[in-house]
């Protein structure tokens, strides 16, 4: 898939984000015991890290065997199709039934997409993306990038993430943009191109906005309006 059809993805998503992020916040705003599952070391839950990592461990070592036999696009997208279910389906339960007590659920799988992702990466030539315009295959890595507050992995995911839009052109620089503002929020640096729906502009000096702004052009994205209420 090339970048004329990914970037008919940088809608759907851009929606699905603001939607999944503003839920979310109503989530977290309403909870004051689970601040463990949104700080970077996630899978500290109540003594079972360590059997857990070992299972996940043996998921990850019979995947792996698996792609060595077979690699096909067919399987690729199959593996994405279940990292997207598996990313949205204890988030989508409690969007509906604000169990908070599933965020546990939530993190887990969101660990074991990160190492699918990961494993992905070694087999595809380019960034994983889906077959025949799958909509959600497409957007299971995105997901996942999105999603994480790991920094290890949010580190390792860089330089595939701009491989992906700087060198292979299969990912528009909506996508780019959004994923890398997300792998930088994780480190010191901060905003990058400032796609976050979240954008503090009064917090932001002068330089700091024209820096974003100069950026964002580097990329072919408009300029942000910094003083637009």
């Amino acid at each position: 898939m090339r970048f004329k059809e990914v970037s008919k993805l940088a809608l759907p998503i851009l929606v699905l984000f603001l939607t999944s992020c503003r839920d979310q916040k109503e989530l977290k705003d309403s909870q004051s015991n689970n601040t463990d599952f949104f700080g970077s070391n996630l899978f500290q839950l109540q003594g079972e890290s360590l059997q857990f990592k070992i299972s996940v461990g043996v998921i990850i070592q019979q995947l792996n065997e698996n792609l060595e036999k077979n690699a096909s696009d067919s399987i690729i997208n199959q593996i994405l199709e279940d990292i997207y279910f598996d990313d949205q389906v204890y988030r989508d339960r409690m969007m509906k039934t604000r169990e908070l007590d599933l965020w546990g659920m939530v993190a887990r799988n969101d660990y074991i997409n990160q190492k699918k992702v990961l494993l992905l990466l070694k087999y595809n030539e380019t960034w994983p993306l889906g077959i025949q315009n799958n909509e959600k295959a497409n957007m299971a890595v995105w997901l996942t990038v999105k999603h994480s507050k790991d920094i290890e992995f949010n580190n390792q995911i860089t330089k595939h993430l701009k491989k992906a839009y700087f060198e292979d052109s299969v990912i528009s620089n909506t996508y780019y943009a959004s994923l890398f503002d997300n792998v930088q929020s994780m480190l010191p640096k901060g905003l990058y191109y400032g796609t976050t729906p979240f954008l503090k502009s009064n917090n932001l000096k002068e330089p700091e906005r024209k820096s974003i702004n100069f950026r964002r052009d580097s990329i072919q994205l408009p300029e942000l309006d910094f003083n637009q209420k």
